[in-house]
Parts: C-alpha cells; structure tokens; sequence
C-alpha cells in the first residue's frame, strides 16, 4: 500500500476521477464535452498544419475543426473520404465520437432515471398556496381527502397536499383507490418527516389554506404530534393558517394549548370517539345524526348573524326560519352557547349557529315570533329503571365508553365487560370506579361463541356494544372479529329486545356488517376524519364541534315523543315548541316507519326537517334534541 504522499500517478488520476463522477452527471457531461472540443481543435490542427486534409491536401483550420465536428456526428461518411492520413483522422475521431455519444447518452438516461426515481420519492418542492395541508401517517387520510373533495366542491383547482414518511407511491395509490373520483381537487403526496424543518417546508405550510396534524395512533403518537405543532408553527410564523391536531390524552391537549397560547386547535380523538359510542351503545341512530352534522353533503352547521332577530329572546328565535334549526349562540367575543337558557335575548354582534342544507338556504327569519316565554328546564325522572350494558372486546377507549355511559344511566344499573385474556393481559385492564354501575369483567376468549352466547342469555342485557380491538390487532383483523361477534350476537339476542351496536376502524366494512343488521355502528376513524376535516374548513365552528362532541355541558338526546304531550302527526313547528318548554333545542326525529322517505339518513332518522314537515310518531319514536 501507498504511504502518506507516495500515491501514484493512476491513483491521483483515478481519485479526481471518482470524484468527478461523484458529483452527478452535469460534470461528467462537462468533462466530455471539454474532451469532444479538445478532439476537434486537434483534428483542425492537423488538417491545416500538416495537410492531412480531404485527398491530403492542407484546409484551414476552422475548416478541419467543422469536418472533426459533423464526423463525430455523422460516422457513416467516411467510407467515401479521400486520402490515407485523411481516412485515419476520420477513423480515429469517428471511434472517439462514438464513445462519447455513449457515455453521454447514458448520462442523459441515468439521469433522467435519477429524476424519476426523485420524483417518485416525493423530494420536490409544492409550488401551491391555498392548499389544505395534512401531516402524519394515519388511516384516517384517505377518509380526510375524501371528506376535503366534497368540501372543494365548488372551488375550482383545489389543491389537498399529504406529507407522510410512507412511501408517496403507496399512499397515492391507497387514497385513489378509496377515492377515485377527486373532482376538481387535486392530490399532491409528498414524502418527509413532518417533524423536521426542512421535509415540512417542502409541503409550503406558510401558504396553506390550512394544516391538520394525525396522529399515528400507537404509543408515541402524542409526542409526535408536539413535535410536528412546533415544525408547523415555526414555519408559519406571521401567517395566520388554521392549524387543527390530533391527540389521544386531554392531558397534552391542555399542554399544547397553554405552550402555544391557543395557536393550535386541538381535537382529543379517545375522548370525542369513546363519548360518541357510548351515546350510540344507548340511542340507537345518533350515528347518522353525528355523521350529518359532520360531513359536507346534506345538512352542516353554520354561523349567521342575529342582527335580525336582536332583542328576541332565543326560544321565540326557535321558530324563526322555515328551513333551518338553531341550536346555539356565538357572542361577539367569539364564544360559543349550545342551547342558551330559552330567555335569553339576542344582542347586537351576536351570531345565531344553525343546522342547515346550505348557506344560502338559511333564509330570512320570520318578523311574528310571539312567544309567552314560559319554560321550564328538564327535570330528570328518578323513575327510570336500571339498565343492563354488554360490552364484548378491549381498547384505550372503553374506560372513557363505561364513564361515559355511567353518567348517564341511573343508579343500580350494570355492565359487563368481555376481554380476550390472549389479547389482553388481566393487568392491562382498567379498574373501574363508578357512580351507578356495578362492573363486572369477564376474560373470555373472542372465539369462544358458545360461552359468550351463555353470558349474553343469562342475562337480559338492553344494550349490547362490540367493540375493536384496535390496540393489539391490526385494522382489518380487528373489524374481522367484531363482524363475527356481530353475526352470532345479532343470532343470540334475537328477539330480547335488546340493541346490538358494532365499532368499526375502516368504513369499507359498513357494507360487511349491515349484512348482519346491526341497530347501529360506530366507524371511528371516520367519524375523526369527518371532525378533523370539518374544522380545518371551518375553523370558526371548533367551538361548536368541541361542544357538540367533547364536552359534558350539553349532547344530542334522543327523548320518547310522548314526554312532549305531542300529536302522532306533529310538524316540527311543533315539536320544536314543545322542546322549548322544556328548555331543550329540536334537531329532527326518529321515526322507524317513515324510513325511506328522501330526507330519512336511514332507519327513518331525520335531521332540520322543514318546519312544516309532519311525522308520524309509533310507539318507541323519538325526538332528537340538543339539551
């Protein structure tokens, strides 16, 4: 081996040639260019000083220099030249042309596959503004774009812009094929790390129309999220783009709100999606009305100013407009009331929030608004009996699912809750503390039917909730054993009158479990993915949603008809009156036998029907209020 400064001549050159070759193509180009010039220069020399010219004569030199040139490019000539030297130079400079043709046309290929392979990486730079930014690797994305298409709509050249650390190639195809038709939005899959500077500033924040940060779902995910709001909020710095995140703890929720001054709206998936179920495991159809409220296609929710109506009172307000439903009241500070004490008089600045079709189907309020102003808040009835809860499998949600439920059935009531001891350990099940349910948990293997078929006939259960196990399973495995608990649940409860409710991770499985009639399912990634995708459009509501979805002050209910001394076939003028009186604001109804009907979201739920549209109230129906 060489020692230190006996490096020989082939080493210095084939070193300075290594590293030519190592700084790309351009110089490599550059160097055979120079080489290509050289020859020419060489070839025209010759021919004028020697007379090594056509039929060996002597030609000027920028003569000879052309004749070197279109030799190299056209080799097939020469067998008609003239003279021996002549023919040698031709031989010589055609070999050598020819070399270099070679090398730089595999130059040219090897660097367009470069660039391809590039481009396929996801590396470039988003020259676009007003695009919808959404940051992470979740399965929530292609259920986002999808919610984001409808949204653009009526916008034209729309641009949604994912940044994920997958390969851009695999999500491109994973969205386009949950959502071939992207209308006139268009997808843009970038690959970085969200959390680092440099990858996020490919995406463009700064020019976004606004920024929605996934989180990953597993155990680090909460402090990934930290660490993509701080990239975010670096790079947006003086701009003022809504920036909507995931969490799964309230706790770093709160943390991220205080370090970021409010900057950062945030949504606590674990707390939004365990409420929602268990408001469904005990009223059947409240997923179609979250669900409408949620997406961009039928009835949403909007803010329209109180001027007016100032200086009526919000229960005479109730009635005001024909085609839409209010619900609440945004004051001029931005904050928002759900269901406002009846008596409270809009003021100037003031905002009403209504359910309606469209913005522009709002409509003008009525000027004859009398109301005597008489109302009373609803009292609950201590006569109510207690109720008996299944719970079928295991995740971090079912402890927030059974204090949910817990607040709201009376005291004496159960549940039973069924864990998998091969999926999950006895010591990675939560210990309950409740106020009036007796818990009971049973370690059950979920294969095992017959045994949970005993359980479920040995008592008589009203509701019964299967949920996923997400946190061991992988999606589509999970769904896989709730659909066939479902089958054998929906077999074993037949006729008890019981409800059977079903949790889902991937909407695609909806059309599987309704082949099993389930009373209702929850899709929780899609009902994030609505949430998510509502707020980043729609910033000003967050207060709404947060109210609507995360927050005990007030819910959706779902109330017997006949606690409203209401006539079978009441329109909603007056179902809405009769809620008044009770202090609660009317939404819609459920009436089973009217399903089928255009508005009906399925299984006869209606949601912001006309005023004067009638129902047609049996037996169990109910009204759908927010109280």
């Amino acid at each position: 081996m060489a020692g230190q400064g006996t490096f020989t001549w082939g080493q210095r050159l084939r070193y300075r040639f290594d590293n030519v070759f190592a700084r790309g193509a351009v110089p490599v180009l550059l160097m055979v260019g120079a080489g290509l010039v050289i020859l020419f220069v060489v070839g025209g020399l010759i021919q004028a000083v020697f007379g090594w010219g056509p039929d060996d004569e002597s030609v000027p030199f920028f003569e000879g220099f052309w004749l070197s040139f279109v030799r190299s490019l056209d080799p097939g000539t020469f067998s008609g030249d003239q003279g021996t030297h002549f023919r040698v130079i031709g031989v010589v400079i055609t070999l050598l042309g020819i070399l270099a043709m070679a090398v730089i046309i595999g130059l040219v290929s090897s660097g367009i596959d470069t660039r391809l392979a590039g481009l396929r990486e996801g590396r470039s730079l988003v020259v676009e503004t007003d695009h919808t930014l959404i940051l992470g690797s979740s399965t929530k994305v292609a259920a986002i774009v999808c919610e984001l298409v409808e949204a653009n709509a009526s916008r034209k050249d729309a641009a949604i812009v994912v940044l994920t650390p997958e390969l851009p190639e695999d999500v491109d195809r994973m969205i386009r094929n949950a959502v071939p038709d992207l209308r006139s939005s268009r997808l843009v899959v970038r690959r970085g790390e969200p959390s680092n500077i440099s990858d996020l500033a490919i995406a463009n924040p700064a020019g976004a129309r606004s920024v929605i940060i996934l989180s990953s779902g597993d155990s680090g995910g909460d402090s990934a999220i930290v660490t993509m709001s701080m990239a975010v909020l670096r790079l947006t710095e003086g701009h003022d783009v809504p920036i909507v995140a995931e969490v799964s703890s309230r706790a770093v929720a709160e943390a991220i709100r205080i370090a970021t001054n409010h900057r950062i709206i945030l949504v606590v998936s674990s707390e939004v999606v365990g409420r929602v179920t268990a408001q469904v495991t005990r009223s059947v159809g409240l997923a179609a009305v979250y669900q409408e409220l949620l997406d961009f296609t039928g009835d949403e929710v909007y803010l329209t100013p109180a001027d007016q109506l100032t200086s009526t009172s919000y229960g005479a307000a109730l009635l005001a407009y024909e085609k839409s439903s209010l619900i609440g009241v945004q004051a001029a500070d931005g904050s928002v009331t759900l269901n406002p004490a009846m008596d409270h008089v809009l003021a100037s600045g003031e905002s009403l929030v209504v359910i309606a079709e469209d913005d522009s189907l709002i409509g003008v309020p009525r000027g004859d608004l009398a109301w005597d102003g008489q109302w009373a808040a609803r009292i609950p009835s201590s006569g109510r009996e207690p109720e008996r809860t299944l719970v079928i499998g295991w995740n971090h949600l079912v402890s927030t699912i059974v204090h949910e439920i817990d607040s709201e059935v009376p005291l004496g009531s159960s549940i039973d809750i069924v864990v998998d001891p091969d999926l999950v350990p006895s010591a990675d099940v939560d210990s309950f503390t409740l106020t009036n349910q007796e818990v009971r948990v049973h370690f059950i293997n979920s294969l095992d039917l017959d045994r949970l078929e005993k359980l479920v006939r040995e008592t008589d259960y009203q509701h019964v909730l299967i949920v996923c196990y997400r946190d061991v399973l992988e999606p589509d495995e999970a769904d896989a054993r709730v659909l066939l608990t479902l089958m054998a649940a929906r077999h074993w409860t037949r006729g008890l009158g019981c409800n059977v409710v079903a949790e889902l991770l991937q909407v695609q499985n909806t059309e599987l479990a309704a082949v099993a009639r389930p009373d209702d399912f929850v899709v929780s990634e899609r009902l994030m993915s609505l949430a998510l995708a509502q707020i980043s459009e729609n910033p000003a509501l967050a207060v709404v949603f947060h109210d609507l979805l995360d927050s005990f002050s007030v819910m959706v209910r779902m109330r017997p008809w006949h606690e409203y001394e209401l006539a079978a076939d009441a329109d909603f003028a007056a179902i809405v009156a009769a809620a008044r009186e009770r202090g609660e604001s009317a939404i819609g109804w459920r009436c089973p036998s009217m399903a089928g009907h255009a508005r009906d979201l399925g299984g006869g739920v209606f949601i912001n029907p006309p005023k004067q549209m009638q129902a047609a109230f049996v037996d169990e129906d109910q009204v759908i209020v927010i109280g």
